[in-house]
């Protein structure tokens, strides 16, 4: 797709337009906060970076695997859409049409190419990898709810916990995880902005999820090698200790910055239909998280099963 836009369009975009333009028809009167809040987007494409931890105990030399599998995802991830986004840039001849589309994808795909049934093909080529990500979404995210309930840390943990003896499948956390994200999509029949709430609020805690290990990581390294070394001892994968300091606090910084940013509305001024909802659905899901562990967690969970 990337390839093909670019030679099939007839007419490309200036690069001025593609490297120094900026476009703000958000109400925001700072840029800042429109870069921050614009953020969201591109944020989802590593929404998946943490998929290959949760299958840890399934993967062979795990120690060593899964963190080239989490620099492989960064690095081609990152590589691959870059050079999408500014083949698209560069791809497209009008931007009002792309501003205006329901699916402004689709407008860029159809003026790159110049033919409506090619883009109709590559938004359905889009979608059949959606299906293959989505399986493998719940693959990992099922190993997640039933590593949790194995460690009796959640409601229904002794239903949540069984592994089906035949097919090695957490069926049961994986049946409860396909129909919850089935309940969820559904929220987007009745409204796109919930939906869009939902979304966000994924990224956000995700992000937040990965800003607590590297506080942690980085206060005990402030109290000396011994303390460091006593959370994380001498592993196969290694970074130089300036470099992995500075990954953590990008990664906190990063965390921080979805927290607040990813909560702010889109658009102004704010309505009831462009709101972003975020926040709420973060406060719906802290009170069941409290909720679980002051009426069933605190009194059965006891850490993590390393065994």
């Amino acid at each position: 797709i990337t390839v093909t836009c670019l030679a099939r369009s007839k007419t490309k975009q200036d690069s001025s337009f593609v490297w120094t333009a900026f476009i703000n028809q958000s109400g925001w009167s700072s840029r800042g906060i429109v870069f921050l809040t614009g953020l969201l987007n591109p944020n989802f494409i590593y929404s998946g970076l943490d998929g290959a931890i949760h299958l840890a105990e399934e993967c062979t030399h795990s120690a060593s695997t899964i963190p080239r599998a989490l620099i492989s995802t960064v690095v081609i991830g990152f590589v691959s859409s870059f050079a999408f986004s500014v083949s698209m840039l560069y791809s497209f001849t009008d931007i009002e049409p792309v501003l205006a589309s329901p699916l402004p994808i689709l407008e860029i795909w159809s003026q790159a190419t110049g033919s409506p049934a090619a883009a109709t093909v590559f938004v359905v080529t889009l979608s059949v990898c959606g299906c293959f990500a989505c399986a493998a979404a719940l693959q990992t995210a099922s190993r997640l709810t039933w590593s949790f309930a194995r460690d009796d840390a959640i409601v229904f943990s002794s239903f949540l916990s069984k592994m089906n003896p035949r097919l090695g499948v957490p069926v049961n956390a994986l049946v409860v995880n396909s129909a919850l994200v089935f309940v969820l999509g559904c929220v987007f029949l009745g409204s796109s902005t919930a939906f869009n709430a939902l979304v966000a609020t994924g990224l956000i805690l995700q992000q937040v999820s990965f800003a607590f290990p590297a506080t942690l990581a980085l206060w005990h390294r402030a109290r000396g090698a011994v303390a460091f070394e006593r959370i994380l001892p001498r592993r196969k994968f290694r970074l130089p200790g300036p470099v992995g300091a500075v990954a953590n606090v990008l990664t906190i910084v990063l965390g921080v910055v979805a927290l607040v940013f990813y909560d702010f509305p889109v658009v102004m001024p704010v309505t009831a239909s462009n709101m972003n909802y975020a926040c709420v659905v973060i406060g719906v899901m802290g009170l069941f998280a409290v909720g679980n562990w002051v009426g069933y967690a605190n009194k059965r969970y006891k850490g993590p099963r390393l065994d």
